[in-house]
């Protein structure tokens, strides 16, 4: 694959690379929200599935945004931010389950598993910020928690 040349067009969400190909990845901006999204550490950041399709909606593939990340570790801060959740912030329901597997309450967990997928692989920081209140109300939070490995592990589809 061909090296990032860095340009990217102002919002459009396209990165031009050496041999004049194009790849269409989504670009945001750092703010979400009333919270501002920073770079942190992957380690302590949990799944919360056991496993993701290997595509995005866009039709770009996991694979190039951890080849990306990798060559350019800078590219983390250009990407949307991943959504976080506290253990606390989750309903009861959910907060029974992940206990059973002996998460502690101090666990994050993310709700962008894909994004989170690709920077661990990558080894670097994740672009986050903490999901609003409207972020997890417009979640079905019971559904989206179906990992079984007390999110510490995920595999693709």
């Amino acid at each position: 694959m061909p090296a990032v040349s860095g340009k990217v067009d102002g919002g459009s969400g396209v990165v031009r690379r050496k041999g004049g190909l194009e790849l269409d990845l989504q670009f945001f901006a750092k703010e979400r929200g009333s919270s501002t999204a920073k770079l942190r550490d992957t380690k302590n950041i949990r799944y919360s599935q056991d496993n993701i399709r290997g595509t995005f909606d866009d039709g770009t593939n996991v694979n190039e945004l951890v080849y990306h990340l990798k060559n350019s570790p800078e590219y983390a801060s250009t990407i949307e931010p991943i959504r976080l959740v506290k253990y606390n912030d989750l309903p009861r329901e959910v907060q029974q389950y992940l206990g059973k597997q002996g998460v502690s309450s101090s666990s994050v967990f993310t709700l962008d598993n894909r994004r989170l997928y690709a920077a661990k692989q990558a080894g670097v920081k994740v672009n986050s910020v903490l999901a609003t209140q409207a972020d997890l109300e417009g979640i079905d939070l019971i559904r989206r928690f179906t990992t079984e490995t007390a999110g510490k592990t995920i595999e693709i589809r």
